[in-house]
C-alpha cells in the first residue's frame, strides 16, 4: 500500500532523459539478485544510499532496489508497473521491464512525439527519408523511425492496453501512428483514446493537408469498452467506428478537425445516440457537418427532430464561425448542462448569443437557465446580448472570465453595475422603465476567476455585497510580473472568505500554477 501511495507521478522524469538501470539480469527472480540483500542483512541500503545513486530513476525501480524482501513486494505489486512512457527518448529496455512486470494489468501508455519549434527544420530536413534518420543525434525528440519501433513493442500487448494518449507536432508522425493502429487487431479493455497534434497550423487548413489516406479506423474498428474519445487535428472513419468504436463513450472532444473530415451530422447523432451516459463534449473548431450545398439553418440536413442528450453535464464550444455555432445549438437538447464553456475570437457573436438564450424546439428554457458553471475566454458581442446572456443566469454559481477585449470587460462591468457599457462607467441618460433590469446579475454568483485591476476587483467585491449576492471565492489570475500590494490583499481577504491566486502557464490558454499568498510558498513553485 506504501509503495501504490508513493508511486503517483509527480515531477517524475518520464519525459525526461531517464536513467534506466536495474540490479541483475533477470532481475524479476529473487535468487538472482545479487545487489539486493535480505532485510535480515545487517547493513541493508538505505533508501538515501540508493537515492544519492539512481536520483533518476523511477520511485517504483528505486524501491525495489532496497534489499530482496522490498523487491520482491515491488515486483509483486503489479499495478507499479502499468504506466509506460516513451520521449524524448527511447528506452526499450526500461518499456519491455515495466510491461513484464504489469502481468497483464491495463497499461496506461503515453508517446510524445512533440518537437521543439527550433527543432523543426532539421525535422522537416530528416522525414524526407524517414528510414534513413541520424539516430546518434541527441535525443530532443522522437524520430518517426522510433515511432515505428515503439509501436511495434506495443502491439503484441493492445490485448491489455488501458489508456494511449499520443502526442505530435506534425501530421506525419499522426499519420504513422494511425497507419499502425490500424492493423492492430482488437483493444478489448481500451477505456481512454486520445490523439492531439499541437500544430501552430491546425486551425488554418480548410482541407486536411496529409497524405491521401483520407480515413483510419483503429484496431479494426473494435474497441468495445471504450469510454473516452480524443481526436485533435486527426481524422477517422467515423462512419466505421460507430459499431463497434465509437459507442458507450462517456467523453468526447473534437477539437481542430479541418471541414472535409468531419463527421456527417447523422453520423455524429448515432454516435451520440449510441453513448447514453456520454457526460463531456467538447467541440472546437470541430464538429458534425452538413452535406455540400446544405444551408445552415435548413431542415433538411440537421432534420426534423433535436439531437437529444440528457446525459450531458459539460459542454464546450469553441473557434467555430458565428452562423455554425448558432445552428448548432439550435439542434442539440442538452437540458441536464450545467457546465458551459464559450470561447470565440474574430466576428460578432450577438446572435449567437440571443439563440443561445432561446429555447430549443419543445424546451421552456434556455440552457443558460441551468449552468451552474460558466466559462469565457471569448465572447465578441454588444452591450445588448451580454444583458440578454447575464439575465438568464439565474443560478450560475461559479464564473471563469478571461479579459482579452472590451466585449468582455463589459461582461466584468454589469456585474458589477447592470447598466454599464465600460468598465467605471454607465450610461450618460436615465434608465427607461423597459431598461430596468434587476438588482444585480447572477444572484447566486459565488465564485470568480478572472485578471482585473485590483480596483475594479474592490468594486465588484462591494457592489455585490451591497446588492445581497456576496462573492465568496475569488481566483485571481496575475503574471508574474505584476504584484498586489499587501493593504489590497488584506482587504479583499476581509471581504471575501477565499481568495487564491494563479499563474498563466505558458499557454495563454492555461492556467495552471497556483499560489496561495496564505502559504509559504515562493511564487515559481508549481502545486
Amino acid at each position: 500500500m506504501i509503495f501504490q501511495t508513493s508511486s503517483f507521478p509527480t515531477s517524475s522524469s518520464d519525459n525526461e532523459e531517464d536513467v534506466w538501470e536495474d540490479v541483475g539480469d533477470s532481475d524479476d527472480s529473487d535468487d538472482s539478485d545479487d545487489a539486493a540483500d535480505d532485510c535480515s542483512t545487517s547493513e541493508p541500503q538505505s533508501i538515501a544510499d540508493v537515492g544519492e545513486q539512481d536520483e533518476s530513476l523511477p520511485f517504483q525501480v528505486l524501491v525495489s532496489h532496497i534489499c530482496r524482501r522490498w523487491r520482491s513486494a515491488a515486483l509483486g505489486t503489479h499495478n507499479l508497473w502499468t504506466t509506460v512512457a516513451f520521449g524524448p527518448s527511447l528506452n526499450i529496455e526500461k518499456a519491455k521491464a515495466f510491461i513484464n512486470r504489469s502481468n497483464g494489468l491495463p497499461l496506461a501508455i503515453t508517446i510524445d512525439c512533440t518537437v521543439e519549434d527550433d527543432d523543426l527544420e532539421r525535422l522537416d530536413a530528416a522525414q524526407k527519408d524517414v528510414f534513413k534518420e541520424d539516430l546518434d543525434r541527441p535525443k530532443r525528440y522522437l524520430s518517426q523511425l522510433e515511432l515505428h519501433v515503439i509501436l511495434d513493442i506495443l502491439s503484441p500487448e493492445v490485448y491489455h492496453w488501458g489508456k494511449f494518449i499520443f502526442y505530435g507536432s506534425t501530421y506525419d508522425y499522426v499519420e504513422r501512428l494511425m497507419l499502425g493502429l490500424r492493423v492492430m487487431p482488437m483493444a478489448p479493455v481500451l477505456e481512454s483514446f486520445q490523439v492531439y497534434i499541437y500544430s501552430d497550423d491546425c486551425g488554418d487548413y480548410e482541407v486536411y493537408p496529409g497524405s491521401d489516406i483520407t480515413s483510419y479506423l483503429p484496431f479494426h474498428g473494435e474497441a468495445p469498452n471504450l469510454k473516452e474519445a480524443v481526436f485533435w487535428g486527426i481524422h477517422i472513419d467515423w462512419e466505421g467506428a460507430v459499431p463497434n468504436f465509437l459507442r458507450g463513450l462517456r467523453v468526447l472532444e473534437l477539437s481542430y478537425l479541418t471541414k472535409d473530415v468531419r463527421p456527417s451530422y447523422s453520423t455524429f447523432a448515432q454516435i451520440v445516440k449510441n453513448s447514453p451516459e456520454l457526460h463531456t463534449l467538447t467541440l472546437t473548431l470541430a464538429g458534425p457537418v452538413l452535406a455540400n450545398g446544405v444551408a445552415f439553418d435548413s431542415e433538411e440536413g440537421w432534420g426534423r427532430e433535436t439531437l437529444d442528450i440528457p446525459s450531458l453535464r459539460e459542454f464546450a464550444l469553441q473557434f467555430h464561425d458565428p452562423p455554425y455555432a448558432s445552428a448548432l445549438i439550435q439542434h442539440l437538447n442538452m437540458p441536464n448542462v450545467t457546465n458551459l464553456v464559450l470561447d470565440f475570437e474574430d466576428g460578432d457573436y450577438s446572435d449567437f448569443v440571443q439563440t443561445l438564450a432561446k429555447p430549443i424546439k419543445g424546451q421552456k428554457q434556455s440552457i443558460l437557465q441551468h449552468i451552474t458553471h460558466l466559462e469565457i475566454s471569448g465572447l465578441p458581442c454588444n452591450d445588448a446580448s451580454v444583458e440578454v446572456l447575464l439575465s438568464q443566469l439565474t443560478v450560475l454559481q461559479s464564473l471563469k472570465l478571461k479579459l482579452f477585449g472590451p466585449e468582455e470587460e463589459v461582461i466584468f462591468a454589469k456585474l458589477i453595475e447592470p447598466r454599464a457599457s465600460t468598465i467605471g462607467s454607465a450610461r450618460d441618460t436615465p434608465a427607461t422603465p423597459s431598461e430596468v433590469l434587476r438588482k444585480v446579475f447572477c444572484p447566486k454568483l459565488e465564485e470568480l476567476t478572472t485578471s482585473v485591476e485590483t480596483d475594479d476587483l474592490k468594486c465588484l467585491i462591494t457592489s455585490r455585497r451591497e446588492a445581497g449576492a456576496p462573492l465568496k471565492r475569488v481566483n485571481l489570475v496575475i503574471d508574474s510580473d505584476e504584484s498586489l500590494s499587501t493593504d489590497d490583499e488584506t482587504w479583499i481577504r476581509s471581504n471575501v472568505e477565499e481568495l487564491h491566486f494563479y499563474e498563466p502557464s505558458d499557454s495563454e490558454d492555461e492556467v495552471e500554477v497556483v499560489v496561495d499568498h496564505e502559504q509559504d510558498v515562493d511564487s515559481d513553485d508549481e502545486l
